[in-house]
């Protein structure tokens, strides 16, 4: 039994599902902002964020993070709406 174990447990950590990680990053900045405390996206920011779909188009299994900001939450909600998704929010 502790043969069988022991094979098991070296299995399973050279699996390289254990240690994924993901292909690629993007990292992304708000898109252009109005001015004031915690602004909305200016009309050229607003844009901006929708052509982030049409970068995102040919990926799967995106996840998105935004911080609780009103800019980059708009900046995320184009992609999110487009991908039926969730945006996963933390607080900056």
């Amino acid at each position: 039994k502790i043969i069988l174990a022991i094979t098991f447990l070296v299995m399973l950590f050279n699996c390289s599902l254990v240690f994924a990680a993901p292909d690629e990053i993007y990292l992304f900045r708000h898109s252009e902002k109005l001015t004031g405390k915690n602004p909305a996206l200016s009309e050229v920011g607003k844009a901006r964020a929708n052509n982030l779909v049409t970068f995102f188009k040919e990926y799967q299994n995106i996840h998105i993070f935004s911080s609780n900001y009103k800019r980059t939450l708009q900046t995320a909600a184009p992609l999110q709406a487009y991908l039926n998704t969730d945006v996963n929010v933390y607080n900056a």
